[in-house]
């Protein structure tokens, strides 16, 4: 799991901690993770860091991070596919005001929800 900008790298194991290196593999900081999901994926869109992953329980939900805090901006429930999986299991990705969510190992479908009240 990670996410980028110009100068750095963001990564987490899962719900506990996220780290952010430099290009060339230098760590420059550790944050404990207090949003209490699991992060599946993470990406910047917007200036901010977004998350989708497992909350306790294996709900499914997105959520938007400030940056650099790291501070929990927005949450979005994420229900389960007609299969049963959580829509934030694998894959995600954040543009405007949309999330794509690719939630099956495969054979997989993209799902696309509209995002209201952005951060």
């Amino acid at each position: 799991m990670r996410g980028g900008g110009p100068e750095f790298v963001v990564g987490g194991n899962w719900d506990s901690v996220f780290y952010v290196w430099d290009k060339k593999g230098k760590l420059l900081r550790k944050v404990e993770n207090s949003a209490g999901n699991g992060y599946q994926d993470l990406k910047f869109a917007d200036g901010k860091l977004v998350g989708g992953g497992l909350l306790p329980g294996k709900a499914g939900a997105v959520d938007w991070l400030e940056w650099p805090s790291l501070r929990l901006l927005k949450r979005m429930p994420a229900g389960k596919t007609d299969r049963g999986l959580p829509f934030t299991n694998e894959g995600m990705s954040a543009r405007g005001d949309r999330v794509f969510l690719l939630p099956e190992d495969g054979p997989s479908r993209l799902f696309e929800f509209r995002v209201e009240g952005r951060p």
